[in-house]
């Protein structure tokens, strides 16, 4: 990581490596988030431990509720065409 990374993007940065041959979408060749991934860096440096822990354990639940959902996702078409879609 180099000094081009905000302080703030570096905590949470600070494991991060890319795989060795294989094109980053997140970080550019200097080190640099792209921009598109800039704004998901600066929200996601801003939550503190517990609002982390706290999405976790929501989307472990959810996870946990719905198992694949992409059998799910059967009911999409009778949906939509309810919706007149």
């Amino acid at each position: 990581m180099t000094a081009s990374v905000r302080s703030a993007d570096a905590a949470i940065l600070a494991g991060y490596r890319p795989l060795p041959g294989v094109p980053d979408e997140m970080m550019d060749a200097a080190g640099c988030a792209r921009p598109a991934w800039q704004r998901f860096i600066d929200h996601f440096s801003a939550l503190d431990s517990g609002e982390m822990a706290r999405r976790f354990g929501v989307n472990l639940v959810m996870y946990a509720l719905t198992g694949n959902y992409k059998t799910d996702q059967v009911h999409i078409p009778a949906l939509l065409e309810r919706l007149g879609q």
